[in-house]
């Protein structure tokens, strides 16, 4: 698998709760990742603390980390989240619902904070 994420596309489907993983030039698919409940809608890579975060219709955030896309944590949320954006800048993953018009923001600086915060 590529060292770095970036070298990779995630790839949702319609009415999944997966997404895939595919080599970037090739577009090859190389892994189904499992984690979600129902649909995906979003993801957001946050590089500076190798992981990356996705959220689905069922109320989840769940943070993998970025190398071999294993599960470090899952948050339940109140809403659905159909947006998210990691500000690398301040270190501020912000969640956005279009249905309530909700919004979330969070402060991650590092691996463990995602493991021990509940959102």
């Amino acid at each position: 698998w590529p060292a770095l994420p970036m070298e990779c596309a995630i790839v949702f489907e319609e009415g999944q709760a997966s997404f895939f993983l595919h080599r970037q030039q090739s577009m090859l698919r190389r892994r189904r990742v499992d984690g979600h409940q129902s649909d995906l809608l979003s993801a957001a890579y946050l590089e500076e603390i190798n992981l990356v975060v996705t959220s689905g219709n069922d109320k989840m955030l769940c943070f993998w980390e970025s190398s071999a896309f294993n599960l470090v944590k899952k948050w339940s949320l109140k809403d659905v989240v159909g947006t998210l954006c990691w500000c690398p800048e301040i270190n501020a993953l912000y969640a956005a619902d279009h249905f309530s018009e909700r919004l979330w923001g969070w402060r991650i600086f590092d691996e463990l904070e995602v493991k021990t915060t509940a959102a």
